[in-house]
């Protein structure tokens, strides 16, 4: 799993780990929480952080991750291309 998987998942943690402790202190304190907390908005937010993340191209992959073997095309892609403008460099200065 890489890293980019993980940060919705790590996100929505920390929201929750959020909520609870800002429980256990205001319960420590004698303070209301629900006053505090707005269940739907976060609901909403978490949901939407999630559709963001959700996004996938035709082949099924999030589009927020690259996957390997396009990046080792592009890659060869762009050497070839290199390779190409050296070769074709030199054949112009053998004709000229």
């Amino acid at each position: 799993m890489e890293i980019n998987e993980l940060m919705g998942p790590a996100a929505f943690v920390i929201m929750i780990l959020k909520l609870v402790f800002d429980f256990l202190k205001s319960r420590h304190s004698g303070l209301k929480v629900a006053s505090q907390v707005d269940l739907p908005r976060l609901y909403a937010m978490v949901r939407d952080l999630h559709e963001w993340h959700d996004v996938r191209d035709v082949d099924g992959t999030p589009i927020w991750y690259v996957k390997r073997s396009l990046e080792v095309s592009i890659e060869k892609l762009a050497t070839n291309i290199d390779i190409q403008t050296r070769m074709f460099e030199r054949l112009l200065a053998r004709m000229g």
